[in-house]
């Protein structure tokens, strides 16, 4: 498959965060053609029916291109929304619920024993060659062991033959070359969110400088700063309060530093002591004693641990003198309930905002009123859509 680049042609270009009907998704403009696509399945029959000219990735037949067409369709409307709505349940959502976890592992299985009864005896989905419908399950098969939590090398476990046929397609180098460049990208920019997007510092030390200082906030200072610790190498958040207060140390009993950590890109919440242990000492690390940790969350509840358990090694923490109080967050009244009977908790961070008013419903804000903790919404303006300053892509 030929880019348009390489035939003397204009580049896509990729929105991230684009205008239209449907801004959440990525949305490809072709310049060629003047098309705008914005649905992942209509975007890879465009690609390959505009620039696969050597039929690389697909077949000219009529049954072939029904067969490959019916595999794009399974791949979008069960593999997808079933591993994305696993993946909520088992790392994201604030609370366990073992029904729904079941429910959707399930789902996840099912959709790879059909995969692994029709790869019986077969080397690719359709026909004798890799096609686009193979390449368009790779990207969340390969983080299904991040989905459910479990081993990497027990993600496949029971499906022998969709390991085989996906570890085939990881092996050649054009994924190893995407994966690498892609990990790069974000290790090299860091995203301080699930949703956020890389930033674009040309020099991080000038940027931590010059984007923090002067900017007072509250009567004493700067108020609180809150840091997710992600594993990026240099422009890490932490790395970039490193080099402001290297410069103005006096600043640094001005802020409440709120540390959320024990979160892994791949491997999802570790609430483990282990897993507390090591992300304490990595933002200490990174810090290199020019500013305390005044508060420790875990990014979200590890369903695998008690959540006494990660407030007891928290507590540990605190009277060791390695962090200064314990924070919760994205959590339910009834785990709020549970930590606070075991250790004074310095806040509770949710979501909350105009449009995200659950913590107002759900009994966590009534559960900290009546135990005197303060919550901290997080996207209290819903990452800027209720500021009513945007209104074009530029804007963003």
């Amino acid at each position: 498959m030929s880019s348009p680049a390489i035939i003397g042609l204009k580049p896509i270009r990729v929105w991230l965060t684009p205008p239209g009907p449907n801004p959440w998704k990525a949305t490809i403009e072709d310049p060629n053609t003047g098309l705008v696509l914005w649905e992942s399945g209509a975007i890879i029959q465009y690609l390959i029916e505009q620039y696969d000219v050597n039929k690389t990735l697909t077949y000219d037949g009529l049954k072939e291109k029904h067969h490959l067409n019916q595999w794009l369709q399974f791949q979008m409307s069960g593999q997808g929304p079933y591993y994305g709505v696993a993946a909520w349940f088992n790392v994201l959502h604030h609370e366990k619920l073992p029904s729904a976890i079941e429910r959707y592992n399930n789902q996840l299985k099912r959709v790879l024993g059909v995969l692994d009864g029709w790869l019986e005896g077969k080397q690719w989905l359709v026909g004798d060659k890799m096609t686009y419908a193979d390449l368009a399950f790779l990207p969340w098969n390969d983080r299904i062991d991040a989905i459910i939590l479990c081993a990497p090398e027990e993600k496949f476990a029971g499906f022998p033959n969709v390991q085989a046929w996906h570890e085939r397609m990881a092996a050649r180098p054009s994924w190893k070359r995407s994966m690498d460049i892609r990990a790069g990208l974000m290790q090299e920019q860091g995203l301080e969110n699930a949703t956020g997007r890389p930033g674009r510092f040309k020099s991080h030390r000038e940027a931590a400088i010059t984007t923090v200082a002067g900017k007072a906030v509250g009567p004493v200072g700067f108020g609180m700063l809150g840091h997710a610790l992600r594993h990026t190498r240099e422009a890490n958040s932490l790395h970039l309060l490193k080099y402001y207060f290297e410069q103005y140390p006096e600043d640094a009993t001005k802020v409440v530093l709120s540390i959320k950590g024990a979160f892994g890109p791949r491997t999802g919440p570790d609430g483990s002591p282990k897993g507390i242990r090591a992300s304490v000492e990595e933002a200490l690390r990174v810090l290199g004693g020019t500013k305390t940790i005044d508060i420790f969350e875990c990014a979200r509840v590890d369903p695998k641990v008690p959540i006494e358990t990660s407030i007891g090694t928290l507590a540990e923490l605190v009277k060791g003198g390695k962090i200064g109080g314990i924070g919760l967050s994205e959590v339910g009244a009834n785990t709020v309930r549970k930590a606070a009977a075991m250790h004074p908790i310095a806040g509770v961070e949710v979501e909350m905002s105009l449009f995200t008013p659950d913590p107002l419903r759900n009994g966590v804000a009534d559960t900290c009123r009546e135990l005197g903790i303060p919550i901290i919404a997080y996207s209290p303006i819903s990452r800027g859509w209720l500021t009513g300053e945007i209104s074009k892509l530029d804007d963003l």
